[in-house]
């Protein structure tokens, strides 16, 4: 065996190694924001730590977020909530309507793209294989992320006080930012792989 044909399989494995990783760093993080209400509605310590530990990753704002309520229903954690309203449960542990409610740790948005992100580096996996560089184009990529592009740049545009014509205030609901997260965090997952092996080849010049 070359030294350039041992070099390229030791380069493959690191290569391999890191999508590994990524990928139970991923399912990891996908485990811990579904088990954190849970682990709330239990009284369990855990999901008091899970849900602080997150709050980096999120802006944890209660009427951008989903909860689950006493009867296990996946539900919005603010209901009837006012316009822009920024509360932030400081806890995990939200009172609407006197009925308590256990937040997921991140919001809506946050909750599909972290489990779309993971679920579309699967089926690249499964589709292209764990060694494809094969970007037949980015179209695909960029239709996806109109979608959440629109509804976040609207929402933001509000929040500052810019009000378009035609448009008026807008704010997004929680429905909405979890198709438009599913859409990226897929499309962004079934990439990942594909551009980390690209550049990883380009950078040792294979």
């Amino acid at each position: 065996m070359s030294s350039t044909t041992l070099k390229s399989m030791v380069d493959m494995k690191k290569r391999h190694l890191i999508i590994y990783l990524i990928i139970a760093a991923l399912l990891v993080l996908n485990l811990v924001i579904i088990l954190t209400p849970f682990l709330l509605l239990i009284n369990n310590s855990l999901g008091s730590l899970f849900y602080k530990s997150l709050s980096p990753l999120c802006h944890q704002i209660d009427s951008r977020s989903i909860c689950l309520d006493s009867f296990l229903k996946i539900t919005d954690c603010i209901e009837n909530k006012k316009f822009m309203d920024t509360t932030r449960s400081p806890d995990g542990i939200v009172i609407d309507n006197d009925q308590i409610k256990y937040k997921f740790p991140v919001c809506s948005r946050d909750v599909t793209i972290y489990l779309f992100l993971l679920i579309g580096m699967i089926y690249g996996i499964m589709k292209f294989g764990i060694d494809s560089d094969k970007i037949t184009g980015f179209t695909l990529l960029y239709v996806s992320l109109v979608p959440i592009g629109i509804d976040g740049i609207l929402q933001t545009l509000t929040e500052f006080n810019i009000i378009l014509p035609f448009i008026g205030t807008y704010e997004s609901t929680n429905q909405l930012r979890l198709l438009t997260g599913a859409i990226a965090g897929f499309a962004c997952g079934m990439y990942l792989i594909p551009l980390l092996n690209y550049y990883w080849k380009w950078l040792l010049k294979e």
